[in-house]
């Protein structure tokens, strides 16, 4: 099986190397473990992501990853499947006035 490279020590590639290490049963017997594409596709957009918002980085069932914040227009996923693929979901916050 072929690991991810190291990343640079920051809290995001703190959390990937962990996701990295994960193994196939890792939700209780179940889970996929990240793959390679879905890690690198991660470490990519972890940093383009707007500065100064709390990033939570997790694993999916799948195989992926999955990156998800909130900011003043909502709350937003990025799922990183297992093949590289990006999925977007973003819930807007209601406006009131």
């Amino acid at each position: 099986m072929t690991k991810h490279p190291p990343y640079p020590p920051t809290p995001f590639y703190d959390r990937l190397t962990d996701l990295s290490k994960l193994e196939d049963g890792w939700l209780d017997g179940y889970g996929k473990a990240p793959t390679v594409e879905a890690l690198r596709r991660a470490s990519l957009l972890g940093p383009a992501l707007p500065q100064g918002i709390t990033l939570y980085v997790y694993p999916t069932e799948g195989g992926g990853v999955s990156l998800e914040w909130a900011d003043q227009y909502g709350a937003h996923q990025i799922e990183v499947m297992p093949d590289g693929l990006l999925s977007l979901m973003t819930v807007e916050q209601e406006v009131r006035g």
